[in-house]
């Protein structure tokens, strides 16, 4: 097993695998009522990943797989 500082932990938190793309989000940055797209072919597996990190980080998320301007994705709002 290997230990992390909460610096490492948090900053791996931060990253979210856009099938195959490291996306970068900083949560204490996401403002309250502020939305964020992503597109996605594998919008299921992206969005347990934005959800799961979330609530580690401690920020209060919704997150829906949807089709916006013909493009299919996960949009994530934040709630808190």
């Amino acid at each position: 097993m290997t230990w992390m500082t909460p610096h490492r932990i948090i900053g791996s938190l931060s990253w979210i695998n856009l099938e195959g793309t490291p996306v970068h989000i900083d949560w204490m940055a996401f403002p309250v009522g502020t939305s964020f797209f992503l597109p996605c072919c594998k919008c299921i597996s992206l969005r347990n990943e934005i959800v799961n990190k979330a609530i580690v980080a401690g920020v209060e998320v919704r997150s829906k797989i949807i089709i916006e301007n013909e493009v299919r994705g996960v949009r994530t709002w934040r709630l808190s």
